[in-house]
């Protein structure tokens, strides 16, 4: 019997650089400090943050590049990288 296999959604994984005001790096990284899919850095320019982040659609990625766009003290957020995957592949080993 063949067995059909359900697909599997990719995982979204992308990166943004965030410019932000003097003064409020510490508060957009302590604002997302609790969410589980994103991690922000620190870079050694202080008005510069790079952010990780995991999404399960392209819409959460924009929803996310709003939420930055959003943030008090946030200037401009920059789409560097963008990458979709089915998770399972992710987790194989190279």
């Amino acid at each position: 019997m063949i067995q059909i296999q359900q697909a599997q959604e990719p995982v979204h994984i992308t990166s943004f650089i965030l410019l932000v005001q003097q003064g409020f790096a510490e508060k957009v990284l302590r604002g997302y400090a609790n969410n589980p899919d994103i991690d922000i850095c620190q870079t050694e320019q202080p008005e510069k943050l790079l952010v990780l982040a995991e999404a399960e659609d392209t819409q959460r990625i924009r929803d996310y590049m709003d939420e930055f766009a959003a943030t008090e003290g946030v200037i401009s957020t920059t789409l560097v990288y963008h990458h979709a995957e089915i998770e399972s592949a992710l987790r194989e080993a190279l």
